[in-house]
C-alpha cells in the first residue's frame, strides 16, 4: 500500500496533520523482500495553539521480526529543530537517499520486543512550532524479513 517508500526520497507522505489538534494513527505495512526500508513523512502545523513544543510518540509494535524505528523532525525553512528523545531512544542521525542528514531518536531493541520513542519538539527562535516528522523502520539483519505486518501507532500533541 505504501511501496515504494525504500528511500528518504521515494518516501510515503500522509500530507497535513493539523492545526491544533491532538491526532493519533496506526500504520500497518511489511519489510518484505530483503533489504526493504520503510519512510513515512507528515506535516504538523502550528497555528499558534501549541505549547511550548511538541509531544510525538511512536511505538513499533507486533513486529514478526528484529525491526528497528527512527523519527527525525526538521523544522520549515532554515530553523534547526531541538527536541529530546524519551522512553530509552538515542539521538541518532541517518543519510537520507539525497545525501541529507536525518536527525532525530533511534529505538533498536533487539528482537521483536517493541520499539518506543517520545520526543519533545521545538523549533527555536519562532513561536511556530510547525514540523516535518520522518518516520523510518529497518531490519536488523537482512535475515529480518517477514510478509506479516508490523504496527506503527503514533500520537501528535
Amino acid at each position: 500500500m505504501y511501496e515504494p517508500n525504500n528511500t528518504s526520497g521515494t518516501k510515503y507522505s500522509f500530507g497535513l496533520i493539523g492545526p491544533c489538534f491532538s491526532s493519533f494513527r496506526d500504520i500497518d505495512a511489511t519489510i518484505l523482500p530483503a533489504n526493504d526500508k520503510d519512510w513515512y513523512q507528515f506535516y504538523v502545523e502550528d497555528s499558534g495553539c501549541m505549547y511550548e513544543y511538541l509531544r510525538f510518540t511512536a511505538y513499533l509494535q507486533d513486529l514478526p521480526a528484529n525491526y528497528n524505528l527512527g523519527t527525525f523532525y526538521r523544522c520549515p525553512g532554515s530553523v534547526v529543530p531541538e527536541y529530546t528523545c524519551e522512553f530509552g531512544s538515542w539521538f541518532c542521525r541517518i543519510t537520507g537517499s539525497d545525501g541529507s542528514d536525518f536527525h532525530g531518536c533511534c529505538s533498536d531493541n533487539t528482537g521483536t520486543a517493541r520499539e518506543d520513542i517520545r520526543a519533545e519538539i521545538d523549533c527555536p527562535g519562532t513561536t511556530n512550532d510547525s514540523v516535518y516528522i520522518y518516520l523510518y523502520v529497518w531490519p536488523g539483519t537482512a535475515a529480518d524479513v517477514s510478509c506479516d505486518l508490523y504496527t506503527i501507532s503514533y500520537v501528535v500533541q
